[in-house]
Formats: C-alpha cells, structure tokens, sequence
C-alpha cells in the first residue's frame, strides 16, 4: 500500500513537471513570435519612412530643376507700361512687365535683350544696359516680372538733320539666358541712335531692379 502512495505522488509530480515544461516553451514561443512581429514592424516602419525620404528628396529636387530653368521668351507675354518723362531733354522711361504664360515654374536672372529695328530690318540698334545688381527671379505661372527701359526721342531739330529720322518699326526682346525671341511693334517714336553715357541716353535695367 505505502509503495503504491509512493508511486501515485511520484506519478503526479512527473505530470506537474511536463505542465510546466510546457508552459515554458510556450512562454519561449510567444516570446519569439512577439520579437519577430516586432521587428517586421519596426522594418516596415523604417521601409516606409525610407521611401518617405526618397520620394521628399526627388520632389525637391524636381521643383529645384523647374525654378533654376531659364523663362523661354516663348512662354513669356511682353507688355510695356505707360511711359513718363524724367524731365531731361527727351528721355522717357517705361516699365516693360513679363508675364509667365507657360505650365511650369521658371526663372529670369539678369538683363534682357533688346533690339530696335528700323529701315525694313536693315538697321538693328542693340540697346545697352546699366550697371546695376540684381539677383534670380522665380516665376510661377502666372506670376510677372519687370525691368525698365529708359530712352531719348530724337528733337525736332534731329528729325530734320541732314541723316533724316530714324524711327525703329520693331524691337526684338529675348529674355534672360533664353534662346528664343519676340518681335513687337515699337509704339514710342524715333529715338536717339547716337552713343551716349548711361544716365542719359537710350538703356535698360536688369530685370526685378
């Protein structure tokens, strides 16, 4: 009887042992499986911000790419303001806006060209610029810029010389840095097409001075 108490106890404590072997290996397991969850996630998370990353940089450097693009003269609209005098001999001065007419962002950094022409073409008068500072410009479309054109009417005394009058048809306008033109009508008269200082004379200024 005592050696069947003996092996009934015996019998007992092997089964409370195996039920906790069990519930430590499936401690283990969970453990495992949580570190494992946990390190997917924080992989996915470090995978998604990673792209987050990539995608912000190339963005920015898109849009970097578009505003450092020279405005083409083609996709800007040229208008000229209402000129005034500057109360010094003949000499006018006017606002020339240009308007970004195109579908992306672009820039305009430094002095525009500019021509009169006159004689059906056969006498071209480049326009010389001022000294002055000036910095890039970034146009949205839409969005405008402008610089100033400064030039002399020729006298009544001029128009009469001897050389006759000159009275440009056309100017031809090529923005910053840009390869293309526009060519327009010149609606102010003739001008003085004798070299003169800057301060005086027929000139223009950079563009957003």
């Amino acid at each position: 009887m005592g050696d069947e108490k003996v092996m009934e106890s015996s019998n007992q404590w092997a089964k409370r042992l195996a039920s906790a072997a069990g519930l430590a290996t499936a401690a283990v397991a969970l453990a495992a499986c949580q570190q494992q969850v946990s390190a997917s996630g924080t992989a996915t998370v470090a995978a998604s911000a990673s792209a987050h990353v990539v995608q912000s940089s190339s963005s920015a450097a898109q849009s970097s790419a578009a505003a450092s693009s020279p405005c083409s003269t083609a996709n800007l609209l040229v208008g000229f303001g209402t000129p005034t005098a500057m109360g010094t001999g003949m000499q006018h001065r006017v606002v020339v806006t240009l308007t970004n007419r195109g579908t992306s962002t672009c820039n305009l950094d430094g002095y525009p060209g500019m021509d009169l022409v006159g004689d059906g073409g056969d006498m071209k008068m480049p326009i010389p610029r001022a000294p002055e500072t000036y910095s890039a410009i970034t146009l949205k479309p839409g969005q405008d810029a402008s610089f100033t054109l400064t030039y002399a009417l020729e006298t009544a005394q001029e128009i009469q010389g001897e050389l006759g009058a000159w009275g440009p048809n056309s100017v031809i306008i090529t923005s910053p840095n840009s390869v293309s033109h526009q060519t327009l009508k010149w609606p102010f008269g003739p001008v003085v097409t004798t070299p003169s200082s800057l301060g005086k004379g027929t000139y223009l200024s950079p563009v957003g001075s």
